[in-house]
């Protein structure tokens, strides 16, 4: 009620702090209450609710250790039923997790100890695509990238810890792409919004592949999936969306990858000359739009950087590539154009 009513909470927070202090009971029918509301309130009970809620898991007394998780365990479970009922507040809870990861290393334990619960849920499932943006924003604050740990400006950081866990997430994420398949064929493209620019929710999925991929370790991981990666890129290409991010963040992830460990170009230029045909055959739209002018430069500039090393590498991709049509016409259109 004092939530509701604007009660300022400065004034609320040491009373709260003084009723939860030693009382498991008191502390569990507060966080119910709590968490079990978070979908009824306004943005602006929201965020006070937070500051009680982070005021909570802070109480330093012998019950912190069982009240925090407590809190996330609890919390995890009410977003992930009352998602589909009201979407716009889940991104708001989504930041406000990423906020107490910044401030706490035992949060972010607990979070990502129940990865499995909420990360593609969030990231690829989510119809809103504010929930999956914060998603990818509270990932990477659990996974900071550890060239920047190298900083003598930053604070110590376990660096093999976080290797470890990156590693984890990368797995779990390779791991996921059967689903994604599943996922493809299961939203036709007549179902997805046409004003989606990333109509099989896959873009944050492969920006954060991308994000996890910083070493030729990493990369030999993920080409033991290189045969589910690039028929997932073909259905994905299939499709024809000529402003599709799934298919430009997928492409940006493995020009990234060659540049790291070139076992990428090495599979691609063994594939059967069916396979570099449809290859070459990936779709682009040539409309004078700043929009898709600026799409075509991200995205075919990573395309043809990675069909020149294949080029390079093996000469009857080589061949293949000359005598595909779509080479002539991006010689014509975008190589001779003054647009790209």
């Amino acid at each position: 009620k004092a939530l509701r009513c604007k009660q300022d909470t400065n004034v609320i927070l040491p009373i709260v702090t003084h009723l939860m202090w030693e009382d498991q009971e008191f502390s569990q029918k507060l966080i119910t209450a709590l968490v079990s509301k978070l979908y009824e309130f306004k943005r602006d009970e929201l965020v006070r609710c937070g500051e009680v809620m982070w005021e909570a898991i802070q109480i330093n007394d012998s019950l912190q250790s069982w009240r925090l998780p407590e809190t996330i365990s609890i919390l995890l479970r009410v977003m992930n039923a009352n998602d589909a009922k009201t979407p716009a507040v889940t991104p708001m809870l989504i930041n406000r997790i990423s906020e107490w990861c910044k401030k706490s290393e035992d949060v972010c334990h607990y979070v990502f100890t129940n990865i499995n619960y909420w990360l593609f849920h969030w990231l690829v499932h989510a119809d809103l695509e504010l929930t999956r943006d914060a998603c990818e924003r509270l990932l990477v604050n659990l996974l900071p990238d550890l060239t920047d740990c190298v900083d003598e400006m930053s604070p110590p950081l376990d660096t093999d810890a976080l290797e470890k866990r990156s590693l984890y997430v990368l797995r779990l994420l390779l791991e996921y792409l059967p689903e994604a398949s599943k996922h493809l064929n299961k939203v036709s493209f007549a179902v997805a919004s046409a004003q989606d620019n990333s109509p099989w929710h896959l873009a944050g999925y492969f920006r954060m592949l991308k994000y996890l991929t910083q070493t030729p370790e990493h990369v030999e991981v993920i080409m033991q999936q290189a045969d589910e990666l690039l028929q997932l890129f073909g259905n994905i290409d299939n499709n024809r969306n000529e402003l599709d991010n799934d298919k430009s963040e997928i492409l940006t992830w493995w020009c990234a990858m060659v540049d790291i460990n070139d076992t990428l170009i090495q599979y691609l230029t063994s594939r059967s000359t069916n396979e570099i045909m449809n290859l070459l055959k990936c779709h682009a739209s040539l409309r004078p739009t700043e929009i898709c002018i600026a799409y075509n430069r991200k995205t075919f500039s990573a395309f043809y950087k990675i069909i020149l090393l294949c080029c390079r590498d093996n000469e009857h991709f080589l061949e293949r590539t000359l005598a595909h049509n779509n080479f002539l016409w991006a010689v014509e259109y975008i190589y001779l154009s003054t647009q790209y």
